[in-house]
């Protein structure tokens, strides 16, 4: 049989089973410094909430354009960067030169291809956590919040009922 790097977390929450089930794969959640967000017009919507909560956690937001946009007519700043395509700096220059802990990236379609293909190869490469879908986006700033309520505590499947 092979091995698939299965991982899980045990806890009182789902949001911090999940922040020890990232941890135990490898998946390091920043509790600080900066985010990018690029939305596909589809997600622009929903990601005023994720963009809110992150504001609350202290988190700096980078956004792409129409992201960025979005988020400004709802009172959220953020600063502007290029996507991969556009221009310098872009989102990969972010990342290379340390300006960025967490990548939020829900591309759409042949015209983001480019953009998520180069974006990814470049945040798995430097290490950075990069979500690209709506629900693991929730699923990750809810632990990042009950990360930061409380020390991870080790639970040993031997010390279960």
């Amino acid at each position: 049989m092979r091995s698939t790097g299965e991982v899980m977390g045990i806890a009182d929450s789902f949001s911090e089973a999940y922040s020890k089930a990232l941890y135990a794969a490898g998946t390091y959640l920043p509790n600080k410094g900066a985010v990018i967000l690029s939305v596909n017009d589809r997600d622009h919507e929903r990601f005023i909430t994720i963009a809110k909560r992150l504001n609350q956690l202290g988190f700096k937001i980078i956004a792409t354009r129409g992201t960025r946009e979005i988020l400004q007519s709802q009172g959220i700043e953020a600063e502007f960067v290029y996507k991969v395509n556009e221009g310098r700096p872009n989102i990969v220059d972010k990342m290379k030169n340390g300006e960025v802990q967490l990548m939020i990236n829900t591309p759409l379609g042949r015209e983001s291809y480019f953009d998520e293909r180069i974006a990814g190869e470049t945040a798995y490469r430097m290490g950075l956590p990069l979500i690209t879908t709506f629900s693991a986006a929730e699923a990750a700033i809810g632990a990042i919040e009950a990360i930061g309520l409380k020390p991870l505590k080790p639970i040993k499947l031997q010390e279960l009922d």
